[in-house]
């Protein structure tokens, strides 16, 4: 069973978890879900929060930005609607129908938040279709309880 160490208030506490979320980076290849690194630690997203466990430079880090950049994305189902013009701007909502598929155009990180510049498309790059541009803008990478906003699809189609 893994030891997570939870941080609560400046204080660290070990906290046993059996069932971790994870993600697939590559075609069955998964692993737990990292949200921030330093020296020796990772802290990864738990069941309720996030907590930090040592990591030794042995497995590979897959950043969340290169993971949705690199594959076919879409804005996770709670995503409400909204656009920004630019990261931390106004926002605003496409008329246009979308089945929330996206590519990440850009990436970037004012005042250390992620946000993605996407093209937000009508339609699956899978459908039989060539899929339209709905609208760009900006979403921020993370919702306001710290899940992630894009998801992407490791396997392809």
């Amino acid at each position: 069973m893994p030891v997570v160490h939870a941080a609560t208030n400046r204080s660290v506490a070990a906290c046993p978890r059996s069932d971790l979320p994870y993600g697939e980076a590559v075609y069955e290849e998964s692993g737990f879900i990292v949200l921030e690194t330093r020296p020796g630690w990772v802290r990864i997203r738990l069941d309720k929060g996030s907590g930090w466990i040592r990591w030794n430079r042995g497995p590979e880090l897959h950043r969340y930005e290169d993971l949705v950049t690199h594959s076919m994305s879409s804005l996770q189902r709670d995503w409400d609607g909204f656009l920004f013009r630019t990261p931390n701007g106004k926002r605003w909502k496409p008329s246009a129908r979308t089945d929330r598929s996206i590519e990440v155009v850009e990436v970037e990180r004012p005042d250390g938040k992620l946000w993605f510049k996407v093209r937000l498309l009508d339609a699956s790059p899978c459908s039989v279709r060539e899929p339209k541009t709905v609208a760009i803008g900006w979403v921020p990478a993370y919702d306001a309880n710290g899940s992630p906003r894009v998801g992407y699809a490791s396997r392809g189609c």
